[in-house]
């Protein structure tokens, strides 16, 4: 989507059960969206999860502007978002080195932010 000073806003939508984008710690619980953001290479406004199910719609993320979230300034999103950016080419790069490992002794919230990456959680309930 687009808002309203032009810049791009990645949407996922998500069912079922609501998911916030970030924690509390304000960086983000899953990096899918980062993921979709680095694979755009363009001047993003914000990144945002609309949860969609049988009762209600919610509407989370961050950015400059343009949803139900405070607004970053200009120069605070781009060092953010630069640097989620930045684990997701690391992680990548890693990966591309043959580092593949996948430990499934961590619990789901040390091993969630790669989730998009690594397929996890699908491991652990196969085994």
């Amino acid at each position: 989507d687009r808002l309203s000073n032009g810049k791009l806003l990645v949407i996922d939508y998500k069912t079922g059960l609501a998911k916030n984008f970030l924690g509390r710690s304000g960086e983000p619980t899953d990096l899918q969206l980062v993921v979709y953001a680095d694979a755009l290479h363009a001047d993003l406004g914000g990144l945002a999860l609309i949860n969609v199910d049988s009762r209600i719609i919610s509407y989370k993320g961050t950015g400059t502007e343009g949803g139900p979230w405070k607004a970053r300034d200009e120069e605070e999103w781009a060092k953010t978002l630069e640097s989620w950016r930045s684990l997701v080419r690391e992680a990548m790069q890693n990966i591309a080195e043959g580092d593949v490992r996948i430990n499934l002794l961590n619990s789901a919230s040390v091993g969630r932010p790669l989730n998009i990456l690594s397929r996890m959680e699908e491991q652990k309930r196969v085994d």
